[in-house]
């Protein structure tokens, strides 16, 4: 009997046309997936779709606006958004939900500052939040402190960003004049006021996120003054940070 030409022999399932095609289309899918990998760490803020309440933050016309909030309710996260957008003059928007910034913008170069509560802070929740958005592009200086924590970042075009703890000593935040202020977590009465101080030659605008365990001053002098023109509060709980305005998770 004649053996079977080697041609008709099965090809192994690595070799047909079949296997082929899906490891091509793998390959490819794998170019796309770091190729938007790359561009999330280039430009964040593109990617960034917030969630409901943080949507509301972002619209609020007031010009301090506090986002209220359990932890993981998206509220560092927010900040970090606000900040980067005025800092680019980059405001996102869809189709579905129109603009999601509200009138109070900026369009020319800015002075901010970012107000923690411990040094611990800046390298554990500010830096990370905000390098994941801010265009790296932009970023045209950094200043550390000797212990290494961030505290100074410049733009290209000279826009600024301070970061001011509240281990610093309370002068530390007196005799400065911002456009914006970003304050992450309660602060003491005395910081506030001198942030607010601050703000106001320049009708600068303040957004703080926290969770209100600590500091109560901040219920009678913030939260129960809000009229969504000068003070706005938003209150969210975990939960709202389970999807975005897309009802995506």
């Amino acid at each position: 009997m004649s053996q079977p030409l080697l041609q008709d022999a099965p090809l192994p399932p690595s070799l047909s046309p079949q296997a082929s095609l899906v490891e091509s289309a793998l390959a490819d899918l794998e170019v796309i997936a770091k190729e938007l990998e790359r561009r999330r760490k280039e430009r964040g803020i593109d990617y960034f779709i917030p969630n409901p309440p943080q949507f509301q933050a972002l619209k609020s016309p007031a010009r301090v606006v506090a986002y209220c909030g359990g932890n993981r309710a998206g509220k560092s996260h927010c900040g970090a958004a606000w900040l980067t957008a005025h800092l680019t003059h980059q405001y996102p928007k869809c189709e579905c939900h129109g603009e999601w910034f509200g009138p109070r913008r900026t369009q020319q170069r800015v002075k901010a500052v970012i107000v923690v509560t411990e040094f611990q802070k800046i390298e554990s929740v500010v830096e990370p939040k905000l390098f994941s958005l801010l265009p790296k592009s932009w970023i045209k200086e950094i200043k550390r402190t000797p212990q290494g924590y961030l505290r100074r970042l410049t733009g290209i075009d000279g826009s600024m960003i301070d970061v001011l703890s509240g281990e610093q000593d309370p002068m530390a935040f007196e005799g400065q004049d911002w456009d914006l202020a970003w304050i992450d977590e309660p602060t003491s009465y005395g910081r506030y006021v001198a942030i607010h101080r601050g703000l106001t030659d320049r009708q600068g605008l303040m957004m703080l996120t926290f969770t209100p365990l600590v500091e109560p001053w901040m219920k009678e002098r913030i939260v129960d003054r809000a009229d969504g023109k000068d003070i706005d509060v938003i209150q969210a709980d975990t939960y709202a940070n389970l999807s975005n305005i897309h009802g995506n998770p």
